[in-house]
């Protein structure tokens, strides 16, 4: 946001801008609170998703942390996007991988090794628990 005045130099002259009118303030932050509705909803997420089943779930837990646990994600054309490394944490009621950047449209894949053994999803929509085999 940018009072009048305020001259339009320096390193960060070319960045997006909101101009602000102290007469007119809403307009300003009307904009500020749209564009960061966006930058959100194109950040995607955190989705905590359960792994199943218990068989597998127990060598990643009894892993110590040496699991590995990636993700991808595809969008609405079933474009895949690159692997990405997802952190694993055994709570209470099951083993659960978190995983970030995760939109609303998003279907998802989980691959996890453990100690050379590598169990896999298919590629599934979010809200439901990820088999791996």
């Amino acid at each position: 946001m940018v009072a009048p005045g305020v001259a339009r130099v320096g390193a960060y002259k070319g960045h997006e801008r909101i101009d602000y009118d102290p007469q007119d303030p809403l307009k300003a932050f009307l904009k500020l609170s749209k564009t960061v509705g966006f930058w959100k909803s194109e950040g995607g997420r955190l989705l905590r998703v359960q792994l199943r089943p218990s068989n597998v779930t127990d060598q990643i837990a009894a892993a110590n942390g040496n699991a590995q646990c990636k993700y991808r994600l595809f969008n609405a054309d079933m474009t895949p996007s690159e692997w990405y490394v997802a952190q694993t944490l055994n709570e209470g009621d099951g083993v659960y991988a978190y995983l970030t950047g995760v939109q609303d449209e998003s279907k998802i894949e989980v691959r996890v090794e453990v100690a050379g053994r590598i169990w896999k999803s298919t590629v599934l929509q979010q809200w439901i628990p990820v088999e791996l085999k």
